[in-house]
């Protein structure tokens, strides 16, 4: 295996999926780390179908609540093993519970899990569209794993002592076009020739694919490869529309 090549070991999604009882705190612990990085997508995907900002806010945080306290992941089966897919059947049946047992009560018995304090700013800032709400939570999905590697990947340059190498070659990852980097100036900053900062963009290149493969590993059911790779390219077809 080379440097920059990821070794898909148990992931997040298996943890939970197969901690039925063995060790319960790893379990919610893992879960709720899994909450606080993909509540977003759902609240996107609940406002698009219709609810107002404080009645999606409470629907996803129900929704997480929920999950952490019973056994939901116990019946999803490997044939069915995307986690994306997963959360949205979950969240379909629980917005469809709710409406035939919808009480005064507050949903959720005030336990929260999740911090959703800029989640009506952020999704105000999404542009508008006339897409589904379906179409709308694959991108948000997409783009939320996209910012986890990022984040993965910087972690990783700066305990390597490489922290401004990557923030000076970041362009190159985020921006859509290959002019987004100065090299010449980038090349100044790091007292490199020109060549060795596109050899340099190239290898990270390569980690930051490595890194989104990761984080797609800690969504499925599979480490296979090949599985990892069809996952990417559904991605990033919702990213493209």
């Amino acid at each position: 295996m080379s440097a920059t090549q990821v070794p898909f070991q148990a992931t997040r999604w298996t943890l939970i999926a197969e901690a039925n009882g063995a060790d319960r705190a790893a379990a919610r612990a893992a879960l709720e780390k899994l909450c606080t990085a993909y509540w977003y997508p759902l609240y996107a995907y609940v406002r698009r179908r219709g609810r107002g900002p404080e009645d999606a806010a409470d629907a996803v945080q129900t929704f997480f609540v929920r999950l952490v306290e019973r056994d939901y992941f116990a019946a999803a089966s490997r044939e069915r093993g995307r986690l994306r897919s997963f959360l949205m059947h979950q969240m379909d049946c629980a917005l469809a519970d709710e409406v035939r047992h919808r009480t005064a009560a507050k949903r959720g018995g005030g336990a929260a899990l999740l911090s959703m304090d800029d989640a009506e700013m952020r999704y105000a800032a999404e542009p508008a569209t006339d897409e589904t709400p379906e179409t709308l939570y694959q991108r948000r999905w997409a783009l939320t794993l996209l910012a986890e590697a990022l984040a993965d990947l910087e972690t990783t340059c700066t305990n390597a002592g490489q922290a401004q190498t990557f923030a000076l070659l970041k362009p190159a990852l985020t921006e859509p076009t290959a002019t987004a980097l100065d090299t010449a100036a980038v090349a100044a900053a790091l007292g490199l020739p020109r060549d060795q900062v596109r050899t340099r963009v190239h290898r990270l290149r390569t980690q930051f694919r490595e890194a989104v493969l990761a984080r797609i590993a800690a969504t499925l059911h599979t480490s296979r490869r090949e599985d990892l790779e069809a996952e990417m390219q559904e991605l990033m077809a919702a990213l493209r529309g």
